[in-house]
């Protein structure tokens, strides 16, 4: 296991970044780093990289795992392999002293395994396989009123508009969504700037209209490896209600043209979400007859001295500022195996 730059593993592999998650290529690299620290993690054993945010709050690093392991030519390790990577991961930040903490990853970072010795909780995703299905199955797929949705939308109307162009539209209606959810909201600069550095060919940005009133928006960048819905956002009040699930529908054809193999929902519990807000937007992803993949979330504590200096730190300035404890779904689920 070693840190490697990128032009190390591209002259000594058969590395191609479009077979790898966008997490992998270049562009991505280019925009973690205008503010933090982007690191490859390479096992030769195992031909694989995990790319890691390194970022500092106050004088202590932290490390973020971007994406799990991916071997160069484009797969995920088994979960026995994937688990050895990630204890020879852990194994070497605590030795080369990267980072005190391995926080949570985002949760379209679903792993297979999880380090010996870290916290972690069951979590998921909903993957369509785009590869494998004519477009007429993928349609056939949706559950029935999503269907019946997409027929109304394209019935009555609703236009489609893609491309970086209409970031600003998509962006209105994501900041308005954020602001009703009380959810952190990203500015429109980052959205820009990850197109930017990606390329237009590497993200898909689409918003529907109805009278030329936007009514859903999403963000996704790609590459041949997968499509990831990031962002999405609807109106307040939706003129046509089938205008998110005929966006959602024209995203997948796209991708599937572009050679795209398949298309992840990032993100879904598998606790019982029933009667909250979660159940409605993790049933949205579901109508669209992806496959639920199981895995995990995990986050541990490198140094744990430090942490705890880290931590009393933090306390002190929540008490200062009367704010709340943050917590990450990790704690919320463990909260719920505890109840």
């Amino acid at each position: 296991m070693e840190v490697i730059t990128r032009n190390e593993i591209v002259s000594h592999s058969d590395f191609d970044e479009s077979v790898l998650p966008y997490f992998l290529s270049v562009g991505y690299e280019a925009f973690i780093k205008k503010s933090d620290n982007y690191l490859l993690f390479y096992s030769k054993i195992l031909n694989t990289l995990m790319p890691v945010r390194k970022y500092a709050v106050k004088s202590f690093a932290l490390l973020q795992v971007i994406y799990p392991p991916v071997t160069v030519s484009g797969t995920r390790l088994s979960a026995k392999d994937e688990k050895q990577f990630l204890n020879e991961f852990t194994s070497l930040v605590k030795k080369k002293k990267l980072g005190i903490r391995v926080v949570q990853s985002y949760s379209y970072a679903v792993f297979k395994a999880v380090p010996t010795g870290s916290v972690s909780c069951p979590f998921g995703t909903y993957v369509v396989n785009m590869a494998k299905h004519i477009e007429e199955e993928l349609f056939l797929g949706i559950d029935p009123k999503g269907r019946n949705k997409i027929r109304n939308a394209q019935k009555n109307g609703v236009e489609l508009k893609w491309g970086v162009k209409h970031v600003a539209d998509f962006y209105k209606l994501y900041r308005d969504t954020m602001e009703r959810s009380k959810m952190y909201c990203d500015t429109e600069e980052h959205f820009l700037e990850m197109a930017k550095q990606l390329s237009s060919n590497n993200i898909l940005c689409g918003v529907s209209y109805v009278s030329g009133k936007p009514q859903a928006g999403l963000f996704i960048p790609y590459t041949a490896y997968s499509g990831y819905y990031l962002h999405g956002a609807m109106a307040a009040k939706m003129d046509n209600p089938g205008a998110m699930d005929y966006l959602q529908w024209e995203a997948i054809r796209i991708l599937k043209t572009k050679g795209v193999k398949q298309y992840d929902f990032v993100g879904a519990r598998l606790s019982n979400v029933a009667g909250t807000k979660l159940e409605g937007i993790q049933n949205f992803k579901k109508k669209f007859g992806g496959e639920l993949l199981h895995g995990h979330l995990w986050k541990m504590d490198i140094d744990t001295m430090q942490c705890r200096i880290f931590d009393g730190l933090l306390k002190v300035n929540r008490t200062l500022k009367r704010a709340v404890k943050h917590k990450d779904i990790i704690d919320e689920e463990l909260e719920k195996l505890v109840e």
